[in-house]
């Protein structure tokens, strides 16, 4: 839970909703939904147990257009990242690229790049 203490100071994170959060003794559940200063969403999903870890992380727009999600469902084995990838949806189409393990604190730093970027 010590990332929910986080979420508090992050300077980027306006506020966010725990929409569910399980906790027992070697398996986590997480799912918020954090809404960031420029008004988008980050809404997070994050599953792990003793063998096990899978995770989604979508950031869109205020207008619900999508921008990135980064996720490990087994959908592209011609990664070399595999199953780790990322959708771009900020181009004219979806590009699919290369990703890693990505935590929360990674998905927040890229967004934070991205929105210290456009100003």
């Amino acid at each position: 839970m010590e990332y929910l203490v986080w979420l508090n100071t992050h300077p980027f994170v306006s506020q966010y909703d725990v929409l569910r959060l399980d906790h027992m003794e070697d398996t986590f559940f997480a799912k918020l939904r954090i809404t960031l200063i420029d008004g988008s969403v980050l809404h997070t999903k994050e599953y792990s147990d003793s063998t096990t870890r899978k995770y989604a992380f979508h950031w869109q727009k205020t207008d619900q257009q999508w921008l990135v999600r980064w996720d490990n469902a087994p959908h592209f084995p011609q990664l070399i990242s595999f199953p780790n990838h990322r959708h771009d949806y900020r181009q004219a189409t979806e590009v699919i690229t290369e990703s890693f393990d990505i935590t929360l604190p990674d998905v927040l730093r890229y967004i934070q790049e991205q929105l210290t970027n456009t100003k």
